[in-house]
């Protein structure tokens, strides 16, 4: 810092716009303090997004609604796929069609 003029470094870090919004994706803008790379979407896949969007107000009277674990989701999704196999199905005939799904040997 000492090499560098003290006018010098406040034009620098005002160029740098720190008090501007970054924009997360179109029409949602987010913090300030920043600075924005754009990069491709397929450079750092996920298949989870982390941001988290609840609508409603943002008044702090009001209650945030309870998250969801991935316990309960897949709790759920084993819920559901024991209430498919109870599920009769009209297009199972006979005994071979639980061993075979139906399909014949030619």
């Amino acid at each position: 810092m000492a090499a560098c003029p003290p006018a010098r470094f406040s034009r620098f870090v005002a160029g740098l716009r720190f008090e501007q919004l970054l924009e997360f994706d179109e029409g949602d803008v987010g913090l300030g303090g920043g600075i924005q790379i754009r990069e491709p979407a397929n450079l750092n896949p996920t298949s989870d997004d982390i941001i988290l969007r609840f609508g409603g107000t943002s008044s702090p009277d009001m209650q945030w609604p309870e998250e969801e674990l991935e316990t309960d989701r897949y709790a759920r999704i084993k819920f559901l796929l024991a209430q498919l196999n109870k599920k009769p199905d009209k297009h199972r005939t006979g005994a071979d069609s639980a061993t075979s799904g139906g399909f014949t040997d030619s």
